[in-house]
C-alpha cells in the first residue's frame, strides 16, 4: 500500500468505521466472461460523507472470490484497515470460474460433441476430426490427406450432492446450502423444477420472491463430463409481509437529498437502478428500504 500510495497513517486495528458496498459488475462487463454479477467497494466514513478520496484496486486470488468464500477476503485481507485511516476507497472486483467448454483453433476441422446420459454413470464423449498428411490415395492414384479420428474418452460425472438444506428465509428470499461433491466444478440450483442459478459456491440466496409463498429446491453437481442427478428436494416458505408506513418514489439523488439514504447507499442504488431513474423506497419503522416486504436494502 505504501509503495503505491506513499506514506500512510497507521492502520485501524479496532472497529472499522466504513462499510462494504455491493455494486453491479454487469454494467461494465457482461456475464459469462469469468466475472461475477456483483463486485464490492469498501468506503471509509469520510469518503461516504463526500470527501474526495483515493482509489485502490484489490484483486483476489484463485478460490478467494465472494461466490466461493463469501466476504472472507473482503473483510480479512487487511486493505480495509489501511483504507479506513487514510481515506482510500478499496475496489474489490469479483471473478468466478468459467467452466464453459472451449478449444484452441487447430489445423483442419475440429468438431466437439457432448452426449450426456442419465444417472450418475453418464459419460461425455469428445470426437475430434482433423486432417493429417499420409499415404492414402484416391482411386485415380493421386495422394490425399489421411483422415484420422481421436479415440473416445469416458469420464465419470461428479457425484450427486448429498442433500440441500434451507438455512434462512426472509419475506422475499430463501437461502440454501449443501455439501460439496467430489470432482464438481460447479452446481446448478433448481426452484420448482426450473433452473434459477449456476454457481461455484455451496450456498445460494434466491431473492425477489413473493412473501408467504412456498418453493421447492434441489441442486445438481457439474463437471467436465456433464451434470449429475439432483439432490433430494427441500421446501422453504418466505415470511409474511411486514406493512410499511410510507412509500416514496424518486431518483437516487432525490432520495439522498431527502435524507432517506446515505452516500454509500446512494452509490449502491445508483449502480442498481441508474442515478437519474425513479424507484420506490419504503419506510419500515425508522429505516428506508427498497423492499416492499420490509426486507433489507438490496
Amino acid at each position: 500500500m505504501q509503495w503505491i500510495h506513499g506514506p500512510l497513517n497507521a492502520r485501524n486495528d479496532g472497529t472499522l468505521g466504513g462499510s462494504l458496498v455491493r455494486f453491479d459488475q454487469t454494467e461494465f462487463i457482461a456475464a459469462g466472461h469469468g466475472m461475477d454479477a456483483a463486485g464490492w467497494l469498501y468506503v471509509p466514513t469520510h469518503c461516504a460523507a463526500g470527501q474526495q478520496c483515493r482509489l485502490h484496486v484489490a484483486l483476489h486470488g484463485c478460490l478467494q472470490g465472494y461466490a466461493r468464500i463469501g466476504a472472507e477476503f473482503l473483510n480479512n485481507a487487511g486493505y480495509n484497515r489501511w483504507a479506513d485511516t487514510n481515506d482510500i476507497i478499496v475496489l474489490y472486483p469479483q471473478a468466478v470460474a468459467d467452466t464453459r467448454c472451449t478449444r484452441r483453433p487447430r489445423a483442419g476441422r475440429c468438431r466437439i460433441r457432448m452426449a450426456v446420459g442419465t444417472g450418475s454413470a453418464g459419460t461425455a464423449r469428445i470426437s475430434t476430426r482433423r486432417r493429417r498428411s499420409g499415404k492414402g490415395h484416391h482411386r485415380d492414384g493421386r495422394s490425399h490427406p489421411r483422415r484420422t479420428t481421436a479415440r473416445r474418452f469416458r469420464r465419470r460425472r461428479a457425484a450427486n450432492p448429498d442433500r440441500c438444506d434451507r438455512h434462512r428465509t426472509t419475506s422475499d428470499s430463501i437461502t440454501l446450502g449443501w455439501s460439496a461433491s467430489a470432482g464438481a466444478t460447479g452446481y446448478n440450483v433448481y426452484r420448482d423444477d426450473g433452473k434459477v442459478q449456476s454457481t461455484v459456491a455451496t450456498s445460494f440466496t434466491d431473492g425477489g420472491l413473493a412473501p408467504a409463498t412456498t418453493h421447492s429446491y434441489s441442486v445438481s453437481a457439474v463437471d467436465a463430463a456433464g451434470e449429475s442427478g439432483r439432490s433430494g428436494a427441500v421446501s422453504g416458505t418466505t415470511a409474511s409481509t411486514v406493512p410499511y408506513s410510507q412509500k416514496v418514489s424518486a431518483s437516487a439523488l432525490g432520495h439522498y437529498l431527502a435524507g432517506r439514504i446515505t452516500v454509500a447507499q446512494y452509490l449502491q442504488l445508483g449502480q442498481e437502478y441508474g442515478y437519474l431513474a425513479s424507484f420506490t423506497l419504503y419506510l419500515c419503522g425508522s429505516t428506508w428500504t427498497n423492499s416492499p416486504t420490509c426486507g433489507p436494502l438490496h
